[in-house]
This record gives C-alpha cells, structure tokens and sequence, in this order.
C-alpha cells in the first residue's frame, strides 16, 4: 500500500566506521540498469542460442592457426561439467583460434542482434589475467560478412564472465551490420599473441542477450544512465563520492560510480534520483511481483551491496534487501527480492 519511489544503493553495506569491520581499502564501484521485474517467466531460449558443451549432441570444434588441439573435455573447476578446452601451441599463429558449431557448414543458429541487443556473454578460464579474448562473428556463407571485438580477462586460474559488445568492434574491423545473418563463431584467446603452449577453457557462450541486457522493462521503472530525457541525480551520504562517468569495460555506455574510502561511514550510500526531491518514477511492486536488478561492477567479490527503496515524501515507509556480488572486476546482475528483506 505504501509509495515507493526513492532509491539508494550501499556498497560493502556495514563495513567501515561504525560497522562490524573497517573497510580494507578505497574501493570503487560501479553501477547501471536498474530495471523493476515484471516476474514473467521469459520463454526458454531457443535450441542452440546457448552452447553449454553438455549438449547430446556436442557441438564441433575446428581449431586454426595453431589451435588445432580443441576438444570438449571436462571442467578444470568441475570434473562434472564439460567444456571446450583450447591449447594455442607454442609457436602457434597470433590469430589462432577456434570455430564452435552446432550446424553443418560450421555453423549455429542465427544470432539476433538488433539495436537494443548487441552484447553476448561467455564463461572463460585462463591461466592468466590481461589475456585478450577476441570473438568474431560472420555469415557462415559469406566471410566477408563478419564483426569482432575483444574482452580482457581479469582473473588467472579461475572462470569469469566476460561480455562481447559488438557495437564497439575491434579497431580496423568491419561494423556490426543488423541486416546481415551472423551465424557462425569463433574465438581467439590471446589474441596478436604468437602461441607458447597454454591452455584456455571456454563454456556458456550466450547469445540470449539475457545474460548482459536485460529486456525492456513492462513497468515505469528502468534507470539505465543513457536516457538523454533524464538527468540522472546521484546524491552521497556518508562520505561517499559518486557520478555518472563511462562503462569501464568500454564502449559509449554510461554508468554510475561509486567510490568508498577507508573513512567512510559503514552506512555510506548514493541516492539516484530522476525527478524532484530525489525521486524516481514509483515502483509499481504487486504481491506477486517484488524483485529489481541492477548490474554491479565490483573490484572484489563477496561484497555486501544494499538496495534501499522509500517514499520520498515519507521515509518512514521504506524496505531494504540486499545481494551479494560473486565476480571481481566485470560486470554482473545482482538481484533484489523486497519480498525477503534484510534483517539487519
């Protein structure tokens, strides 16, 4: 019954002065896409959108350039699992790569690109961080057809998600063309780098669009920081610094960033309004529908981020609940479920 339509978000909520531990360092945040859930089930993607290396009938891999060895073997984290292996062997070509399909003519279903949904995902493990991962695109009957850009892993020995913006392709490399069929992919692990014989992991390439783009939203609620019919507010508290400044993984995308220094209070927090007294539209919750998400981009993983909502005539109608990020330096959406508040 109550009004909602004031929102703030807390990084590393009750670390710091006051809290149950100090802050272990000046940390910076970012934030974007706020989007209020509809709670509709989306429809299952169709077959061959996700290639997961589990399927019954496992996906083809033809390596090139040195990278012939591509096979499908088990997880290095999850023997369980399968995923496709890649070994760019020492002496290997700096394009080396490997093509992934589903369908003859090296091929997978067409990828449905269009100008709200240009980013794919995909898990990757690599031995190092700052490897540059290249993946490309094309008509699978026509080469000439094709769009590339990079991701640069962040983690060594361990898998993370990295997004694949085809709409900020690699420099001297052909626009992304929504009028052409892309159906067919490859990747590149340490891409412009001639081989010395490691080993790259890659599993879940997604071309959903649901991992990195959520849908538009069915309600009034969707802060994303790219509205030019918006301006964005965002109010600090606690000693907190924030701003709208640039994606950090690139692209013309703006985002928010917070930063939180080791004197910062452990309720330290920003406010993001769109309208008069640092409001936003009202949230239109229902019994059945009680979630928000909000892509987070954290340097640590295991950090506690609040999401506060309120009525901001009257602040003493208000909820929290908060969520937890799970990745280090990239981008993920973290969920909120007001149906299951905090405690504390």
């Amino acid at each position: 019954a109550s009004t909602y339509n004031k929102v703030s978000v807390f990084f590393d909520y009750f670390v710091g002065a006051g809290g149950y531990a100090p802050m272990p360092s000046d940390r910076t945040y970012f934030f974007d896409d706020l989007i209020f859930l509809s709670e509709v089930a989306p429809p299952p993607p169709a077959p061959g959108q996700i290639i997961t290396f589990d399927e019954t009938t496992p996906p083809v891999l033809t390596g090139f350039g040195g990278a012939a060895d591509s096979t499908i073997a088990p997880d290095p984290a999850n023997a369980a699992n399968n995923v496709a292996k890649v070994v760019k062997m020492v002496g290997a070509e700096i394009w080396a790569g490997t093509t992934v399909s589903t369908l003859a003519n090296q091929a997978i279903p067409k990828i449905g690109f269009s100008s709200t949904q240009k980013s794919v995902t995909a898990r990757v493990w690599s031995p190092d961080a700052g490897i540059k991962v290249r993946l490309k695109v094309e008509n699978a009957s026509n080469g000439g057809q094709s769009v590339e850009t990079e991701a640069t892993t962040t983690v060594a020995g361990g898998w993370e998600a990295l997004t694949f913006n085809f709409a900020n392709p690699v420099a001297g490399t052909p626009a992304l063309d929504l009028a052409v069929t892309y159906n067919k992919v490859s990747i590149f692990f340490d891409f412009g780098t001639v081989g010395t014989g490691k080993t790259y992991y890659v599993d879940d390439l997604d071309f959903t669009f649901g991992g990195t783009q959520p849908p538009p939203p069915p309600a009034t609620l969707a802060i994303t920081f790219d509205d030019p019919a918006k301006t964005y507010t965002l109010t600090d508290f606690g000693n907190n610094g924030g701003a709208v400044v640039a994606d950090p993984a690139g692209g013309t995308n703006k985002v928010a960033t917070v930063s939180k220094a080791v004197t910062a209070s452990a309720t330290a927090g920003t406010t993001v309004s769109t309208g008069a007294n640092l409001s936003v539209d009202t949230i239109p919750f229902t019994a059945a529908r009680t979630k928000m998400t909000m892509r987070v981009y954290s340097p640590a993983a295991g950090v506690r981020v609040r999401m506060k909502v309120e009525n901001a005539a009257n602040p003493g109608q208000n909820v929290e609940t908060d969520a937890f990020t799970t990745v280090a330096g990239a981008w993920e959406t973290l969920t909120f479920d007001f149906g299951d508040t905090s405690t504390h």
